[in-house]
């Protein structure tokens, strides 16, 4: 956990995750500022400005660290504005999930990503502490108690979201989506709850 981190913070976690070995699995999630530019997200750590791009952190610099972590297994959970463009043109369908699938995104490599809305602003909270879509994501994880995959989380939580934001006059839905040009092989991430 890096509370506030810089930018320069950011890309060194990213950098350590290198040593991770094949069996392991990575969860890299993000809440925070973002901006979009030309179809292009990024994600502004604590010492970016809105105003001035020197700080940015880029989706596709993202994308590109990910490729060179070893972990099979990688998931990147952007809570942000504008966080879209990572899971571009993706939608979540309702899928029935097995023991047996869970098997086969185990054993493939993946590179996914659930975005908190799509290529605009998003809310930061409504009441609380929280996100609206961050309150959601830890309310599913705190009462699922058996295998889960991401798809599933999204597609539990996306009318959560929805209903939310509607209220408070935006239009808020999670996303999820391959990270094609970050090694994604398909088809997904498995969460396994502690017993």
């Amino acid at each position: 956990v890096i509370p506030n981190p810089d930018r320069r913070e950011l890309i060194q976690e990213l950098n350590a995750a290198k040593s991770l070995e094949e069996n392991d699995k990575l969860i890299v999630y993000f809440a925070g500022h973002g901006k979009s530019e030309a179809s292009t997200s990024f994600w502004l750590p604590v010492d970016a400005s809105p105003d001035d791009d020197t700080q940015w952190l880029e989706d596709n610099t993202i994308k590109r660290k990910l490729s060179q972590i070893p972990a099979r297994n990688v998931l990147v959970v952007a809570d942000t504005c504008f966080s879209g463009n990572l899971t571009r043109g993706v939608e979540v369908v309702d899928i029935d999930i097995n023991e047996t699938v869970y098997e086969k995104f185990e054993a493939t490599k993946s590179r996914v990503a659930i975005s908190s809305g799509g290529d605009q602003p998003i809310l930061d909270s409504v009441s609380g502490q929280h996100s609206i879509f961050s309150a959601a994501f830890l309310s599913y994880l705190e009462r699922t108690e058996k295998p889960f995959s991401a798809q599933e989380l999204v597609g539990d939580i996306q009318f959560q979201v929805l209903k939310t934001s509607m209220k408070a006059g935006l239009e808020q839905s999670p996303r999820f989506g391959g990270l094609d040009r970050a090694g994604h092989e398909g088809p997904g991430f498995v969460f396994y709850p502690k017993k």
